[in-house]
């Protein structure tokens, strides 16, 4: 029994399948188009934030912090500073200034007075002396005896008279009361200051010593050299400072010795390309060089009036028929146009040319010499034995 097929149905099965190509074609059209600036370039943060973990990742693989301490010799771990910088110079000075106490105590400049009292005491009449005098030159410039009588000019010395002038300041200061105050007071100041001296170089190498032990101990590092027994805060840093620049260096060194690879590696695999210094889908660089060669192309312009169309031989007016002859050209197979007669009748020909020269009869124009052809010889064709068996 044949079975019927009813033309309704095949109607709808050719529709079905032509909706389906027709959607399926759309598909892979909207597959082909590229994307919209705001998707690639939010698909590339997407990328960049990949990229930026796994770089993280092989620096840490790489930068080992302990060992960048250790490089710098630094303790591990490094920490912050215990104190600021202000605070370190009181607590080095504080040491510095019990150390100078204890060595060279302050106190002792109130001996001086009594030392320079002792040293410069005052002799009365009757007590012995014995000095030169100034410039110590000549036989007499030798005294030697007892006291007998002081004035502000002259001084009696047993039986013999010196002027005052002639003595030097330190005797006099045994002599008179006036200079004796003064040699007292000149030297309790010249003590005092010889003194203040040697405990200021005393504190300098205290504070050379003591700095580098306290700044090393509460985080510091030296990072210049500084007047000698001098603390200069420009002159230390904190570990902790110089630490982290230092890792900082060698990670940002480490990323970008990986991070080309890596960024390279994921931008291809996601059909990225590096175009106008930056990644972007291989389907958007394609549509931007596509417009950019259909501006540059020029565009078709109607022909200009008069312009002969392409493929009308030269010298054939514009507007010409194409195969068709110039103005005053007999067709092949056409009579000559014949030009209308005047009025009066027709005008006079013109004259006819003159005819060429002619040569006289019996003149043989000069041949030129006959070349030789050259002889071929063909040899005649080799024998070929013929088998019997075609004979």
């Amino acid at each position: 029994m044949t079975k019927c097929i009813r033309p309704t149905a095949v109607l709808w099965s050719a529709f079905a399948a032509v909706a389906l190509f027709a959607a399926g074609t759309a598909r892979a059209q909207e597959a082909a188009e590229p994307p919209t600036a705001e998707q690639w370039k939010a698909e590339r943060a997407q990328l960049e934030e990949l990229i930026g973990a796994k770089v993280r990742t092989e620096v840490a693989k790489v930068v080992n912090p302990r060992r960048v301490a250790e490089g710098l010799v630094f303790p591990w771990p490094v920490k912050e500073p215990k104190a600021t910088l202000p605070e370190m110079k009181v607590a080095i000075e504080k040491q510095v200034a019990a150390e100078t106490e204890a060595k060279l105590p302050l106190a002792k400049e109130a001996a001086f007075k009594e030392e320079g009292q002792a040293k410069y005491k005052l002799l009365k009449a009757g007590d012995d002396i014995e000095f030169s005098l100034r410039g110590g030159r000549g036989a007499n410039s030798h005294v030697q005896g007892k006291i007998m009588r002081v004035t502000a000019d002259r001084l009696q010395v047993g039986t013999r008279w010196i002027a005052t002038r002639d003595v030097d300041d330190d005797v006099l200061a045994l002599l008179l009361p006036e200079a004796n105050d003064r040699a007292v007071n000149d030297y309790v100041q010249r003590e005092t200051r010889r003194y203040g001296l040697q405990r200021e170089r005393f504190a300098e190498d205290a504070r050379e010593r003591i700095t580098p032990v306290l700044m090393t101990d509460n985080g510091y590092v030296r990072v210049k050299v500084a007047k000698p027994g001098k603390f200069d805060p420009t002159a230390w840093q904190p570990m902790k400072t110089l630490f982290e620049a230092e890792l900082e260096k060698q990670k940002a060194a480490a990323a970008l010795g990986a991070g080309k690879t890596i960024e390279a590696e994921i931008y291809k695999a996601n059909r990225y390309v590096f175009f106008e210094n930056e990644w972007m889908p291989e389907s958007v660089m394609q549509a931007v060089l596509a417009k950019r060669a259909e501006e540059t192309t020029p565009a078709q312009t109607p022909e200009t009036p008069g312009t002969p169309p392409p493929g009308t031989p030269p010298n054939v007016p514009p507007n010409v028929p194409p195969n068709m002859p110039p103005t005053g050209m007999v067709p092949l197979g056409m009579p000559p146009k014949l030009a209308p007669v005047p009025p009066g009748g027709p005008a006079t020909p013109p004259a006819p040319n003159p005819p060429p020269t002619m040569a006289p009869p019996g003149f043989v124009p000069p041949q030129p010499p006959a070349v030789p052809k050259p002889v071929v010889t063909v040899p005649p064709p080799a024998r070929v034995d013929v088998p019997e068996l075609f004979q």
